[in-house]
């Protein structure tokens, strides 16, 4: 038995111990050498309630595999324990002042002495307050590595890498701070067409097997994983491995996860998955985007310039729901062209086409309008969506305007080169339509629909070459501002009221 000064000493010897550490797993290691110095056991641990198996199975420890069995048997018990002992081992409560802090494993090969016993209860009684310390430490540290990772992943995403790019700095970073053998990202809703991602912190070799044994055995967990929409912490294979999985849900679908796999008899302790889930919330943002960004670029493409397609990515507007609004609809047809072309080569037909399209949709992007298609010889395109702007009339008119005078310059390299001229004729109509996505899952088309899109298509119908033809909705919001001789009145089909149409000359200032 310890007398009292002894006791005294070890006191000072284990608030010292604790002082002096760096870290708080160094410091639990140093309290359980201090201890077996101090009263001459063979080995004793002193160990936190989380997971205190990945602390005796860390390569530094070296224990028996009776304090190893103990310890991993006491990590699964009722938090009600207080003393229990096997064979030669004695495991002990560290109480704090509302629940069980941690415990003391000892071990004296042919059992322990009343005298030791009697040692074990006065250290696990004087421990209460060094464990609470390194706890609360060791909660300071975890948030503040968590806000370090989540300030680090931030800073991964505003770097501007490509995706593969990010995804491999991200998942390098978890293996980093975690102790994890794998890290993997599956991306797509589709299990058997997703992407995947993966890096280990053995190199890429290894990471690759694991790709190749996806299928095998980590394949079921994802489906359950897809379906529950929540996270998972499981044992998979053999040897048996910890697997973290985090789901990522987009607008109440699964579209991916991210998976930690663990090294061979590790598991993952409470604080490596707080660690992982943080930096999967963090993380998921730019997948969101990226994905957000892969599903705009598909439907978009092809219709916006690369201007207005950047203010898309930068507005939290959902543009793949189709909605009613106020645009101003615009149709351009080359007038007689249909005539002219049956006397041409098919090839200088097509290659005249081209030259049209391409001079006309690069005016219609220039003023920050929307292509929705190509009809024969004719555009189609729109302005107000899919960014809302309140000058869409004004800026379509002018598009007429400049559509025009563009192709008039190209009828004179075409005259030039012995080629039939068609002069231009434009309809422009503003009002409310529906516009948005249309089609099935094989093929989208972002277009406008309504009555309104009719009537531009209809004023387009009577013009004639060089015509920029505007109906009086349109006119009245911009007649200070242009020249204009009136047509008349035009009665469209279905409408029994005339709407007055005037041929827009040009743009006073």
């Amino acid at each position: 038995m310890l007398t009292p000064d002894a006791r005294l000493e070890l006191l000072y010897a284990l608030e010292d111990t604790v002082d002096a550490c760096d870290t708080v797993a160094q410091a639990y290691d140093a309290l359980g050498r201090v201890l077996a110095s101090k009263t001459g056991l063979t080995e004793v641990l002193v160990l936190r309630n989380e997971a205190p198996a990945q602390l005796i199975a860390s390569e530094a420890a070296q224990y028996s595999e009776e304090v190893r069995a103990l310890a991993r048997t006491l990590s699964n018990a009722a938090a009600s324990w207080e003393r229990t002992s096997w064979d030669d081992c004695l495991a002990l409560a560290i109480p704090g002042k509302k629940a069980r802090l941690g415990f003391l494993v000892a071990r004296r090969p042919g059992g322990m002495t009343a005298a030791d016993e009697d040692l074990l209860e006065f250290a696990a009684s004087r421990l209460s307050r060094a464990v609470a310390h390194l706890t609360d430490r060791e909660t300071l540290m975890d948030r503040n590595l968590e806000l370090a990772t989540v300030y680090e992943i931030d800073r991964i995403r505003d770097q501007g890498h490509d995706f593969d790019e990010m995804v491999a700095r991200i998942m390098n970073r978890m293996l980093e701070i975690i102790p994890a053998d794998v890290a993997l990202l599956v991306l797509g809703e589709d299990l058997g067409a997703a992407q995947r991602f993966a890096r280990s912190s053995s190199g890429t070799e290894a990471a690759q097997r694991v790709a190749r044994r996806f299928d095998e055995q980590l394949t079921p967990l994802l489906k359950n994983l897809y379906e529950a929409q929540r996270p998972l912490d499981v044992q998979v294979g053999e040897p048996r491995r910890a697997v973290c999985a985090v789901p990522l849900i987009l607008r109440g679908k699964t579209i991916g996860a991210f998976l930690l796999l663990g090294r061979e008899g590790r598991s993952f302790s409470p604080r490596d998955v707080r660690l992982f889930r943080a930096v999967c919330s963090q993380t998921d943002t730019a997948i969101f985007e990226d994905v957000r960004q892969q599903e705009l670029k598909d439907v978009f493409s092809r219709y916006v310039s690369r201007d207005v397609f950047s203010q898309m990515l930068d507005s939290h507007d959902d543009f793949l729901i189709g909605k009613r609004t106020e645009v101003t609809c615009l149709f351009s047809d080359l007038r007689g062209f249909t005539s002219v072309s049956e006397e041409l080569p098919v090839d200088t037909v097509v290659a005249m086409l081209n030259e049209h399209f391409e001079a006309m949709t690069a005016v219609v992007f220039k003023m920050g309008g929307t292509v929705d298609k190509f009809i024969g010889d004719c555009v189609m395109a729109f302005f107000g969506a899919p960014l809302e702007t309140a000058d869409h009339v004004e800026k379509a008119v002018r598009c007429a305007l400049l559509m025009r005078d563009t192709h008039n310059v190209l009828c004179e390299r075409w005259a030039a080169r012995g080629l039939p001229a068609a002069k231009i004729g434009i309809g422009v109509h503003t009002g409310p339509v529906f516009v948005g996505p249309v089609g099935g899952e094989n093929l989208v088309s972002y277009t406008v629909i309504g009555d309104n899109v009719n009537l531009a298509s209809r004023l387009e119908g009577i013009s004639h070459g060089d015509d920029v033809l505007v109906s009086g909705a349109v006119y009245d919001q911009i007649k200070d501002s242009v020249e204009v001789e009136s047509r008349g009145e035009v009665t469209v089909k279905g409408k029994s009221v005339a709407t007055p149409v005037y041929n827009v000359k040009s743009w006073n200032g």
